[in-house]
């Protein structure tokens, strides 16, 4: 650890030491680089930083600066900061989000013809309600409102459903059909991966007695833990499988892809632009707000972050 005696002496005041730790060690290796504590890192040094982490979250970023906003602070207490100024306090929203991997961002954005693509290449209706359960806005803790969304919450006439969780949201005919194919079905095709030999793929027995069903194992456990570990794995199968780009797909991306869709969809049936479905009108974000559960507060990062999905993708 760089200077560290005295970074050891910073984190005998905050709560999370252990967190720093780990953060400071990131920055070790530019602190060696630089020839400096990272209290005295320049805007563009510590923008450096920043960028090197091939990160798609902003508020990854912003925790990290503001850890290191504190630590500098500390320094600057103790007129140890060369220059005499915190410079992660003039790093702000729009600067952050500058540092995110922007072809990671891009590569994140699935439409939903390519997730109809891709569904219908999967081998089992488990993988397909998956997905197409995370574009629709389905969640979470554990991710339980996709592991415990009973079919007979699904009202397909209206295409909504009630989830686990109380909230009522509007489903994709393409939900509603796999998850009627994964009520009825109780083998699961394991993904062979392509140089694996002979054609028959192996099965697990599927055990449950609803859309979501686990593996037939000794000792196998059904809690809400379990089944969003399931979740994950299954994901990450299908991911390799399908050859989608390594580390970009994720639960949380083929919501904000979903999110994304959502609102270019009420910007073009109400002839206004994106940003106004977001902005302008209260009624149309509280139904993106329901069925996706993003805050007033996390509107401008999102409009940012996909600012090249939403820009001139609503009205005619």
């Amino acid at each position: 650890m760089y200077n560290e005696e005295f970074k050891r002496e910073f984190m005998k005041t905050v709560e999370n030491p252990l967190l720093y730790e780990q953060q400071f060690a990131t920055f070790e290796p530019f602190e060696e680089m630089y020839d400096k504590d990272l209290y005295d890192f320049t805007v563009d040094q510590i923008l450096s930083v920043y960028k090197s982490r091939g990160t798609l979250s902003f508020y990854f970023l912003y925790h990290i600066n503001n850890r290191n906003a504190r630590y500098a602070t500390y320094a600057l207490n103790r007129n140890l900061v060369k220059d005499g100024q915190n410079h992660y306090l003039e790093i702000k929203m729009p600067v952050l989000m500058s540092c995110l991997d922007k072809f990671g961002v891009h590569a994140s954005v699935i439409t939903r013809e390519e997730l109809k693509m891709y569904t219908g290449k999967l081998l089992n209706p488990l993988d397909k309600y998956l997905m197409w359960a995370c574009y629709d806005g389905l969640d979470g803790d554990e991710h339980s409102e996709i592991t415990r969304l009973k079919y007979e919450d699904i009202d397909e006439e209206k295409k909504i459903a009630k989830l686990i969780s109380g909230r009522v949201v509007n489903v994709s005919d393409d939900l509603i059909l796999a998850a009627r194919e994964s009520k009825d079905t109780y083998l699961y095709d394991k993904y062979l991966s392509p140089d694996a030999k002979g054609s028959t793929n192996p099965q697990n027995i599927l055990v449950g007695d609803n859309i979501w069903k686990v593996s037939l194992r000794k000792n196998t456990v059904d809690s809400d833990k379990a089944r969003g570990i399931q979740a994950y794995r299954l994901l990450n199968k299908c991911i390799q499988y399908l050859d989608l780009p390594n580390g970009y797909i994720s639960i949380h991306n083929l919501r904000q892809s979903g999110l994304i869709d959502y609102v270019q969809k009420l910007a073009r049936e109400n002839n206004i632009q994106c940003r106004d479905v977001l902005y302008g009108n209260e009624h149309l974000f509280e139904l993106v707000s329901n069925q996706y559960q993003i805050k007033p507060n996390q509107r401008s990062v999102f409009y940012r972050k996909y600012k090249d999905f939403l820009d001139d993708n609503g009205a005619e």
